[in-house]
């Protein structure tokens, strides 16, 4: 029974894509396809982010009662566009003689767990999946694929949250990580999966003419790793920091891969799969360089040594998220920069750095929606100034819907992040604080939320989905409801002028676009025109740049 029962997980078209994001397989379903594997356990992925077209091959192989259970990734952000998805699977499975059951995880699933349950999701794997997941499998084989017989099997089972006939809710926490078992699942197995890296690399190339914008280098063959549990900061409008407690029902501490062990995987992925760039896709890279640990320096230092002796390619680079207060220190009381951590990234070829700043305003920096205590304006841009001072391209994250910006806090924010741009660092920007189940600021009172709705097209029942945070100044308010539909028409003026925009619009040039929107429905046009003319000015540098090469091939 067990080796007829056949899994299919299915990844969604994320819609968040842009082009400094390196396309790479879910990590997270590879890992539990090569666990269950090794129980015998036969699991399938399509990944539609790859390529939408397999969407209807493998709608039609549900409907042949091809599969016992099918997993579905996730995303709040694409909450409604994912259910569509979810429900042209539930319908092709009710087409089939043969009951499949929907089960879903990971981050999304597992803090907003009782929506999804309302709105098509049967079993909701909590925490790190791989061992209730295979216990709820083997729970299946006396269930006869009926619903209600699987849940009366699995009420013991720790790490799932379901809803019962009576419309309660069941949420049976993880057990706690351990530090052994993180270790397991995010280095030992790593080292055995065979992942198709050459498929995502291979779609990128198709649309590589504009990766590399504004002093940025994109590495279509870029590896993926993640060596940490999870985010260990507070911001108080995201939710990475909660998953692992919220799964745990308790606090976990940060489980991190020592500096041998990211070595380690560096040395097999370019040796696997001939990788020469590497994303660190933890949200705080450097939280190693604290508590007198030095793991990041310790890695730059092995990824030099490495460089000096032939065992990895000097031309390797690695790119890494990281935070304002990662390179400040303290002496005697007072602020310094970390400049030999700066330097060390440096040498061991880090290129990109991204920076969740978020704002420029000290008074934001400090509110509950932020929450980045300890640093100001000053502190951001004295780091900024260090980074690029050594040759490495600062990503500048900013989100322009923060609850409590006023008019003037923009202003500036923005005018603080183009002169950035201009100086050599890339900016990345949010239109809406998006409202995320989970982040700490989700359930506060203070703040307004703006919501979509849907229907379940089975119960019936509407389902209000949380989407962004609304500010509190009206006019800002204002601003915002109106900045994508602006921002989309700049943006059209802009291809139209420019056509060979039209394969890729780079991030930073959207950003400043958005800014050029802002700027006009906040009545500032003479902000406006700023940036525009520093658009035009980079665009038409960029042109220059792409003739050049053009001609030199």
């Amino acid at each position: 029974m067990m080796n007829e029962l056949k899994i299919l997980f299915v990844n969604l078209t994320s819609n968040t894509s842009d082009m400094y994001v390196a396309s790479a397989p879910p990590l997270g379903l590879y890992r539990i396809k090569n666990y269950l594997a090794s129980k015998d356990i036969i699991c399938d992925i399509v990944d539609l982010d790859l390529d939408g077209n397999l969407e209807s091959k493998y709608l039609q192989m549900v409907e042949q009662g091809k599969y016992d259970v099918i997993g579905i990734s996730v995303s709040h952000h694409n909450m409604i566009t994912d259910l569509q998805t979810l429900w042209k699977f539930r319908n092709a499975s009710k087409k089939s003689k043969k009951k499949c059951l929907f089960i879903s995880g990971g981050q999304e699933a597992t803090l907003n767990y009782q929506q999804w349950l309302e709105a098509g999701i049967d079993i909701i794997i909590l925490g790190f999946a791989e061992k209730p997941l295979y216990e709820l499998i083997l729970r299946m084989k006396n269930s006869d694929g009926d619903l209600n017989n699987i849940k009366a099997s699995i009420k013991d089972i720790e790490g799932i949250a379901y809803k019962t006939q009576d419309g309660s809710f069941i949420y049976n926490s993880s057990t706690i990580l351990t530090p052994l078992e993180w270790r397991e699942l995010s280095f030992n197995q790593i080292l055995q999966l065979s992942l198709p890296y050459k498929d995502y690399w291979n779609v990128m190339y198709k649309d590589a003419g504009n990766l590399n914008f504004h002093g940025n280098k994109f590495i279509v063959e870029t590896v993926r790793l993640y060596t940490t549990s999870h985010c260990p900061q507070n911001c108080g409008f995201c939710s990475s920091q909660s998953f692992i407690p919220c799964s745990q029902k308790k606090i976990s501490k940060i489980f991190m891969l020592s500096a041998d062990e990211v070595f380690k995987l560096i040395q097999y992925h370019i040796r696997k799969y001939g990788a020469k760039g590497f994303l660190f896709s933890d949200d705080d890279l450097p939280v190693g360089n604290r508590e007198g640990l030095n793991r990041i320096s310790d890695l730059c230092r092995l990824i030099i040594n490495a460089k000096n002796n032939d065992l990895i390619p000097k031309e390797t680079i690695f790119n890494c998220q990281a935070r304002i207060t990662d390179f400040i220190m303290r002496e005697s009381g007072q602020k310094k920069i970390n400049s030999k951590l700066i330097a060390l990234l440096a040498q061991a070829r880090f290129h990109g750095i991204g920076l969740g700043v978020e704002t420029f305003s000290s008074r934001l920096l400090k509110c509950p929606s932020i929450n980045k205590i300890g640093i100001n304006e000053e502190d951001c841009c004295n780091v900024l100034d260090a980074i690029l001072q050594d040759g490495l391209i600062p990503t500048i994250n900013i989100i322009i819907g923060i609850p409590e910006i006023t008019c003037d806090e923009i202003i500036n924010t923005m005018r603080v992040a183009v002169k950035y741009l201009q100086k050599g660092c890339q900016v990345a920007v949010t239109t809406y604080m998006l409202a995320f189940p989970g982040a700490p600021i989700y359930n506060s009172s203070s703040y307004h939320i703006h919501t979509n709705e849907w229907i379940n097209p089975e119960t019936k029942k509407k389902l209000l989905i949380t989407d962004y945070i609304i500010p509190n100044d009206p006019t800002m308010a204002d601003m915002l409801s109106k900045v994508k539909d602006a921002t989309y028409k700049e943006i059209q003026k802009i291809k139209k002028e420019n056509p060979w925009l039209e394969v890729a619009m780079p991030k930073s040039l959207t950003g400043l676009i958005i800014f050029v929107s802002v700027a006009k429905l906040l009545g500032r046009r003479d902000v406006a025109e700023e940036f525009l003319s520093v658009a035009h000015q980079i665009i038409q540098e960029e042109a220059i740049q792409n003739v050049e090469v053009r001609s030199c091939n």
